[in-house]
């Protein structure tokens, strides 16, 4: 005869024996969260038209070159020039202050700009404003003429007779004001030192 206890018994030994391993299927690694920063840059730059053909925004914009740099800081790095896409309206070969914000194709922000004047030979930038010297007698050298980002050095006058008609009250209402921007050299001129300018730029009205 079998014993029902029995029975049980060897059940449960069974029921309480050790599990058959489970096989748990690898997981792929998790991709890696990566964030999109926009990334801007700030800076002069002299802006010159994209004469490309082909559909916007990939062509028709603004190419930037960093002043009297010979790369550019552009979003992703420095190259020979960076683009901007269509959009702002500029006169061709200005000179602006603003922040370029994006990738390839940026997306530019001008905080002011100024308008070509005289189309000269390539050459250093200079920045010209009103220095606070007064004399009693001419020549006086009351105007500083600094190349972007460099020290000043006092001249007392600008000459742009290689430059072409110019606004004289514009040209003066910018040297006052320390908004006038210039590419040409300094001479010497018997006893005074004259900033003789080949292209001009000056403040665009918003």
């Amino acid at each position: 005869m079998h014993s029902v206890g029995r029975a049980i018994a060897v059940l449960g030994l069974v029921a309480c024996g050790p599990k058959p391993t489970e096989t748990v299927p690898e997981q792929p690694p998790a991709e890696p969260v990566v964030e999109q920063v926009d990334t801007a840059v700030s800076g002069l730059y002299h802006v010159q038209r994209d004469a490309r053909r082909c559909a916007a925004p990939a062509c028709g914009g603004w190419w930037l070159l960093d002043v009297n740099r010979p790369t550019t800081a552009c979003p992703t790095g420095e190259d020979e020039r960076c683009y901007a896409m269509p959009g702002t309206q500029l006169p061709d070969g200005a000179l602006v202050q603003a922040t370029l914000k994006g990738g390839p194709m940026g997306e530019l922000s001008v905080e002011r700009a100024w308008g070509p004047v005289g189309e000269g030979a390539k050459s250093e930038v200079y920045q010209l404003g009103d220095n606070g010297v007064r004399c009693v007698r001419a020549p006086c050298e009351s105007i500083s003429a600094a190349v972007v980002g460099g020290e000043g050095v006092p001249v007392s006058d600008v000459d742009t007779t290689a430059v072409g008609k110019v606004d004289p009250e514009a040209l003066g209402e910018a040297i006052v004001s320390g908004t006038l921007f210039a590419a040409g050299s300094i001479e010497q001129r018997d006893e005074t030192r004259v900033f003789v300018a080949t292209e001009l730029w000056l403040p665009v009205a918003k």
